[in-house]
């Protein structure tokens, strides 16, 4: 693939999982060099970049087993649609990518040993699954896991890849993380009966005093304001971005905003604190907790608070998620 054809993967950068430094994530590994080794690895693999030098002979060994792995994904692909005289590889590189940067990623430094079959009920996954969100959770379950760090290791390589950088260090200002189908990801979604966001903050109050990192949202017990809002309705399945602007943005698309006078527990309120260029220059976000006050991921505290709504001047917009089902007559 050459590194031109790369811009049709911007869409596929990192913010709906909040970013952190793509090669400390995607590689885990110690040592500067090491690491400069291999962001130039990834080029290589994925964008048809020079192969590096050599870091040593083990090394060396296993990205020439990871480079037939991939071929032989890629083989087994293909072979799923050979019946299929109107599908044509280049009209799914953005899959293509992905499946092969996911499949980097999970198994990198794996000891797992694929068979043929096992090729293909993988590469299946980017057949059947219509959204990123899908296909991650399909992984999840081929896998065994594949949760935050993974998916925030494969948004921070493809954005590498797109890009030639390493993701920005706040989420807000991160390009989209694209879709293969717009909006298939973020459906309204019905309340299940007998769940309000009295109950979504009931789970967020378990969280308070949990701290605040931008890079490490995510792992552990780190959030940033988007992931928290976005792991807080989580426990009532619905699915956000974790970007405080594309929550605004999707949630805005979809009719869902409310007036600040009309707030309900479990609303979502979005400020902007400054011209960042994302939707409405929203950098910040937090959940209505009721009586005046919010529960958010604090940059400035350092830690997930509950206190009275701040800075009621610059609150952009306000946006429900989701709305609880009408009881059956």
């Amino acid at each position: 693939m050459e590194k031109a054809h790369l811009t049709v993967f911007g869409v596929l950068a990192a913010a709906v999982l909040l970013p952190v430094t793509a090669i400390a994530v995607l590689i885990c590994v110690l040592g500067r060099r090491e690491a400069d080794y291999n962001a130039q690895v990834a080029k290589a693999l994925f964008a048809g970049e020079e192969w590096p030098a050599s870091l040593g002979p083990a090394t060396d060994e296993y990205y020439a087993r990871m480079r037939v792995s991939l071929e032989d994904l890629r083989a087994a692909w293909l072979s799923l649609h050979a019946d299929d005289g109107d599908w044509d590889e280049g009209d799914h590189e953005a899959e293509g990518l992905l499946m092969r940067v996911c499949f980097f990623v999970a198994f990198y430094k794996s000891s797992r040993n694929f068979e043929k079959d096992d090729y293909k009920a993988f590469a299946r996954i980017f057949d059947d699954a219509k959204t990123v969100n899908a296909a991650f959770a399909a992984l999840g379950l081929f896998c065994g896991d594949f949760g935050d760090k993974e998916q925030k290791a494969v948004r921070d390589c493809v954005f590498l890849l797109a890009t030639d950088e390493v993701p920005p260090p706040e989420a807000d200002v991160s390009p989209d993380f694209g879709k293969w189908e717009p909006q298939a990801d973020y459906l309204w979604h019905d309340l299940p009966l007998n769940l309000d966001g009295t109950d979504v903050v009931a789970a967020t109050r378990e969280r308070r005093g949990d701290p605040y990192s931008v890079q490490k949202a995510g792992m552990g017990q780190f959030v940033d304001c988007g992931y928290f809002t976005a792991w807080c309705w989580g426990t009532a399945g619905v699915v956000l971005p974790a970007s405080a602007a594309e929550q605004a943005r999707v949630l805005t698309e979809q009719g869902r905003n409310v007036s600040r006078w009309d707030l309900r527990v479990g609303d979502l309120i979005f400020w902007s604190h400054g011209p960042n260029g994302e939707y409405k220059n929203v950098t910040h976000v937090g959940l209505y907790a009721g009586d005046g006050l919010v529960i958010s991921a604090s940059w400035s505290a350092g830690r997930v608070v509950e206190e009275v709504i701040p800075d009621e001047e610059k609150i952009v917009l306000c946006a429900r998620p989701a709305e609880q089902k009408a009881t059956a007559n």
